[in-house]
């Protein structure tokens, strides 16, 4: 019997330990999807006023929060809706109630929002706010941090209709979805709480999809950039948390119907003094979203449509020029395969990747796959040629081009001219590669 009790209790205590673990994972895991608002009510004499009561109505939706002041005056509201407008109502017995409109919150921030109530016999018109000294250390402090609301979102320009057109609008981004001097591959994406980092390195960029996009940009409400939060809630990053969240219907019938076209008249061809040659392309997305109310004030439905469609061919890939050119002026890395960073052969087992081709990691495995191609002047756009060192042993290999050029890392991704006896650098005006073999990949 007493072997058995300390069983129970090592079990007992084993199952506490798993609970708490469980518990603090969830609290290091968890993301922000919502706002708060907090302050003080005082009197007309400056002094606490515990008992006040605020109502704040998120007039969209209809969504009524409330909470009444502490001993000290303070109150505080948690997982308030974002956005807005609220209309915030503050009563206290014997005083004159208070009512603001046109208030808005942002994704993660608390919004500090002090009140000083007129007795009764005094007639007010408005909301006077209690201006103080800005402190260094405030509770209403979130970090460095960006907020790109939906009027932003829907007024300004973007070119993929990808979240990342607007997080560049954080100071400190760097280039490649780098913040802070981080690199892009330490942030950490949310959407609606729920993780879309590219954990399984399927695509160059950072969003998961094979470079599509999961999440239409017109379901997006808000973005929220944060450097570095004082909130304990924001983790697995060290460079960036880019949080966002989808809209959800209100008591107002909405939608919008929409179709975004782009060709190749809209693409650059021109890098430096070198001019591309690509291939005619035509991308076409249709798009719809709508909603509203089921109950009103209570449950509301929220849905949204995105397709594209990418001409000439039956293939999504584009063209692989063009993906060559997407990584231009990438910095040199050594065993790198990304924008961030990229050797040669990481370059063309990239751009090959989004084509459904499968190319090896080294530059002397790809010179083995593939058709052999005798002679430069019969190459095509897009073959791979190949270079040795002075030992015969292949170190290098490019993505040619139609008009004598290739498309290598060396330094950073560059566009050189190439011919028979190798690459050619204007700048060093000499041959840094020599030219052994060429091959064509295929599906």
């Amino acid at each position: 019997m007493k072997q058995t009790n300390q069983w129970m209790r090592a079990a007992g205590r084993f199952a506490l330990l798993i609970t708490a673990a469980i518990f603090i994972t969830s609290l290091a895991t968890a993301q922000v999807t919502t706002s708060g608002m907090n302050g003080k009510v005082t009197g007309s004499n400056g002094e606490s006023l515990p008992g006040a009561t605020i109502i704040a109505v998120h007039t969209p939706s209809g969504s009524q929060y409330g909470t009444t002041t502490d001993i000290n005056g303070l109150y505080r509201i948690v997982n308030m809706r974002i956005g807005g407008p609220y209309t915030v109502t503050v009563t206290y017995v014997g005083y004159q109630p208070t009512v603001a409109d046109d208030i808005y919150l942002n994704l993660g921030q608390t919004y500090g929002y002090n009140i000083k109530l007129s007795e009764s016999a005094s007639q007010i018109t408005g909301v006077e706010i209690v201006s103080s000294r800005n402190e260094l250390i405030d509770g209403n402090r979130t970090g460095a941090s960006t907020n790109i609301s939906t009027d932003q979102i829907t007024a300004m320009p973007t070119i993929s209709r990808s979240i990342n057109d607007y997080t560049r609008l954080t100071p400190q981004t760097g280039s490649g979805n780098s913040f802070a001097g981080r690199d892009g591959r330490y942030n950490n994406i949310t959407i609606d709480g729920a993780n879309f980092n590219n954990n399984f390195g399927l695509s160059s960029k950072n969003l998961p999809g094979g470079d599509a996009q999961p999440i239409s940009l017109d379901a997006i409400e808000e973005i929220s950039v944060n450097i570095a939060p004082y909130d304990i809630r924001q983790s697995n990053f060290t460079g960036a948390n880019i949080n966002a969240v989808t809209r959800s219907g209100n008591n107002t019938y909405t939608g919008s119907a929409y179709v975004f076209y782009r060709d190749k008249a809209f693409n650059g061809v021109n890098v430096d003094d070198v001019e591309l040659t690509l291939d005619k392309t035509q991308t076409t997305t249709y798009g719809a979203r709508f909603g509203g109310p089921i109950i009103k004030d209570k449950l509301f439905f929220f849905a949204n449509a995105e397709g594209t469609t990418i001409l000439p061919g039956n293939s999504d890939a584009p063209d692989v020029l063009e993906l060559a050119a997407s990584y231009l002026k990438t910095p040199y890395l050594w065993g790198g395969r990304s924008p961030f960073g990229i050797d040669c052969s990481g370059l063309t087992q990239m751009v090959y990747k989004m084509q459904g081709i499968v190319l090896m990691r080294d530059a002397r495995q790809q010179a083995a796959q593939g058709l052999a191609i005798n002679l430069l002047a019969e190459a095509r756009a897009g073959d791979l040629a190949f270079f040795d060192n002075e030992d015969g042993q292949i170190t290098h290999t490019g993505i040619l081009t139609e008009n004598g050029n290739i498309i290598h890392a060396s330094g950073k991704v560059r566009i050189d001219p190439v011919d028979h006896h190798g690459i050619y650098d204007k700048t060093l005006g000499k041959y840094t590669h020599k030219l052994r073999l060429i091959r064509r990949m295929q599906a």
